[in-house]
Parts: structure tokens; sequence; C-alpha cells
């Protein structure tokens, strides 16, 4: 079995970040997908903060982008105002560990459209470096999004379940969910008791067992 691969019907994902866990005194506030509005490079479509750094989401795609973030309170701590990531140039000192992980949904249509919902009362405005083409204002904000037609008949819901982000893949009559093939690049998988773990060296990814529900009157 190709331990980058595996098929499933929706799963949710649990992000495990220590030092996140560790000061978490209450439930986690839901996550938020932010539109891109030109902050981001061409064909994301939203990001989300997420534990340890952020997604990407794209038709097809996710990126996670993560960073040490115990060394970067370390150099807030110690007056430090500036810092590279560690394939940047400069001398290791200055560096700062980074991680990425994919996830690519194997075949599916690059042109899927999303559909946000739940769009929330605040925007983001994104005024980073001198070159105002990459700046973004009055981004939105919302509480999910929904991919139609990402493979034939089969649409890609996207929310979040406290702490953690999930997605339903919803099939229509006579959709193959085989169809539905996931590969992750960045990490090799571990399988147990039906969840897929997603271990890393800054954040760890679990993807519980799915569930299968049908929804109709028969």
């Amino acid at each position: 079995m190709d331990m980058r691969k595996i098929r499933f019907p929706g799963f949710l994902f649990l992000l495990f970040v220590p030092s996140l866990i560790a000061r978490a005194g209450g439930p986690q506030p839901a996550f938020r997908f932010i539109e891109n509005k030109n902050q981001w490079q061409q064909g994301i479509d939203f990001a989300a903060r997420v534990p340890g750094g952020n997604l990407f989401i794209q038709p097809g795609l996710w990126k996670f982008s993560f960073l040490d973030e115990q060394a970067i309170q370390a150099w807030h701590e110690h007056g430090k105002k500036k810092f590279r990531e560690t394939n940047s140039p400069g001398g290791s000192e200055e560096c700062l560990d980074g991680e990425a992980i994919a996830l690519t949904f194997v075949g599916a249509n690059p042109d899927a459209r999303a559909y946000p919902f739940g769009m929330n009362s605040t925007t983001f405005n994104y005024f980073i470096g001198n070159d105002p083409g990459k700046w973004g204002s009055n981004a939105r904000a919302f509480e999910g999004i929904v991919y139609r037609s990402l493979y034939q008949g089969v649409d890609l819901k996207i929310y979040s379940d406290g702490n953690n982000i999930k997605y339903d893949f919803i099939l229509a009559p006579g959709a193959d969910p085989m169809s539905i093939v996931e590969e992750y690049q960045g990490a090799e998988l571990t399988l147990s008791h039906g969840s897929v773990g997603v271990p890393g060296s800054i954040v760890s990814l679990r993807a519980q067992q799915p569930v299968a529900t049908k929804i109709g009157l028969n």
C-alpha cells in the first residue's frame, strides 16, 4: 500500500501542537476561512489560521504551512524583531524551522468552484510589503466552504468542529466514492484503528475514522 495515498469518504482533522494544547484553557473558537483578495498567490481561494500555522485551500489541493511557534515566542522574549525561515539565506542563528504538508485530491476537478457560507461580520486587511499589487482589503471570513463537483457527482464541504477542521464528501445518487483519492506530500502516513496519522516535526495531523451517512427517505 502506498503510505501517501488513501481513499476515504470524509473525515475529521485533528491538529496536535503540544505548546498550544498546553496553553488552551477552554473551547477554541471556530476556524475562519478568509477569502483571497490578492493577498496570497493566485490559485488560492481561501486560507485559515490553524494551530501552528496556516491552511491554504484551492480546488483539489490543501497546503498546510507551519512554523515553530515556541521558537517565535522565544525570539520575541529576547527582543528580536526579525527572523528567517530555514530555507532562506543567512546564518543558522537567524533561522526558524518550518514545515509544509500538502493534501492533494488526486484527479479532482481543477475548475471546481468554491461557495462559502456563514459569513462573519469581521473583515481583514493585508498591507504587507511595498507592492500594492499584493495587498488585499476587506477580505471576508466564512464558517465554511463547499466545492461543487470536485469529482463527478461529489461535492466537498469544509468547515470546523471546535478546534478541528472537518470535511464531508457529499455524493449524489450513482456517484462512485472510489473516485476519491487523497495523496499527502511532506510526511509519511500511519494507520491505527481506521484513523490516519500524518506525523510532522512541528505539528502532527490526525484524520479520524470516517463515518458514512445516508440522507434520504428510503
